[in-house]
């Protein structure tokens, strides 16, 4: 689900916790990467390789948090320089 400036403006709530759960995911992601780079460990497959829903559950998560992210920084960047014009 992803807000544009009108909605997020009218509802602040839902875009801080939509902005704080893709932060939240995205970091996650960034932590177990960082640990498989410097110490060959995947900690989400240590965690849940029992659980192969609740694994693959968690990378599209991280997945979907860090895309949000990245579209709230493009829709950012283009209304700052959309205002410059």
């Amino acid at each position: 689900m992803m807000l544009n400036k009108s909605q997020c403006s009218s509802n602040k709530s839902a875009c801080s916790f939509i902005n704080s759960s893709a932060l939240v995911l995205a970091s996650i992601g960034a932590v177990n990467w960082g640990l498989v780079g410097i110490l060959e460990l995947d900690l989400v497959d240590f965690l849940f390789s029992s659980f192969p829903r609740v694994k693959t559950l968690t990378y599209s998560l991280v997945g979907i948090g860090g895309i949000v992210l990245l579209w709230n920084h493009i829709s950012c960047w283009m209304s700052e320089s959309s205002a410059s014009n």
